[in-house]
């Protein structure tokens, strides 16, 4: 396979039956490459018995499709769900702590 900087200009011209290695396709998802590996939209195609690359096409229909979320959103996403959960368990502390006050149990 040809460089990722070269395969990377030549992207637009790329017909959807190349295949390209992971560190292409996360180059211009945006994803880690470790996320294109484990991530099941991006299919293997085996070269040999220890070499795989993804089709460019499959690479583009992520892009284009619906199930495709920036990073940026889905990082908002988790960091709401973190807080939401943070926030939630330090009310349950508060509480358990002025629970034990008002009884005089030391904490």
């Amino acid at each position: 396979m040809p460089d990722t900087n070269e395969l990377l200009k030549r992207w637009p011209s790329l017909p959807d039956e190349a295949v390209v290695h992971a560190k292409v396709a996360a180059a211009v998802t945006g994803l880690s490459e470790r996320t294109i590996r484990y991530d099941s939209r991006f299919k293997r195609v085996y070269l040999t018995e220890n070499r795989y690359g993804i089709r460019v096409g499959d690479i583009r229909k992520v892009l284009a499709g619906e199930n495709w979320h920036k990073r940026a959103d889905v990082a908002h996403r988790v960091v709401e769900s973190c807080s939401a959960d943070i926030r939630d368990h330090s009310i349950k502390m508060q509480r358990e702590l002025n629970r034990r006050r008002e009884k005089g149990e030391k904490s």
